[in-house]
């Protein structure tokens, strides 16, 4: 994770969106996901909710007008409590409004049924306190549980290890996405 702050840290330029999380962001390809959009991303594989807060500077530099956030399923795997990561996102959702940049909040990703049973009952918790966070902090939120894992688990089809997206879980993210954009 360092080498890939470090290499961010170094780029030049710009943009008006970035998407900003963990692994699940990285993996996207949004520039061909959410074409016409001036957008990079800025996911990293392993990233936690206290790895975000700590890029927000890079991010700020960025002058974005908007970032669109996912993180915390690190954190719940490695056995955080949701409130702990709640209090963690706020602090990123305050830090970078206090910056005059729009947030887009979006849920945390249910698992499959057969990887993710513990984790998603602290996910369905975290993702509560995001619904609030949301609300409080006047930013959009959106569920993207809604549409890829409608009965409470990652649909099958849509994943590549009960965790990550496969290629069509990113295409159901995307256009759910873009009408906000």
């Amino acid at each position: 994770m360092a080498g890939r702050v470090t290499v961010y840290d170094s780029l030049p330029g710009t943009a008006e969106i970035v998407m900003l999380g963990d692994s699940l962001t990285d993996w996207g390809n949004w520039d061909e996901l959410l074409p016409g959009l001036d957008i990079i991303n800025r996911g990293i594989g392993g990233d936690t909710s206290g790895g975000v807060l700590t890029r927000l500077k890079e991010i700020s530099q960025r002058n974005p007008k908007t970032v669109v956030l996912m993180i915390g399923i690190n954190d719940i795997l490695q056995d955080s409590s949701p409130e702990l990561v709640a209090l963690n996102i706020k602090q990123t959702v305050r830090s970078l409004r206090e910056n005059k940049i729009r947030v887009i909040l979006q849920s945390v990703l249910l698992m499959d049924a057969t990887t993710g049973q513990r984790a998603n009952r602290k996910v369905k918790r975290l993702n509560t306190f995001l619904r609030h966070i949301a609300a409080e902090e006047s930013t959009q939120f959106l569920d993207l549980n809604t549409v890829l894992a409608p009965n409470g688990t990652l649909h099958p089809e849509l994943t590549r290890d009960g965790l990550h997206l496969a290629g069509r879980g990113y295409i159901l993210w995307a256009e759910s996405l873009r009408p906000l954009l």
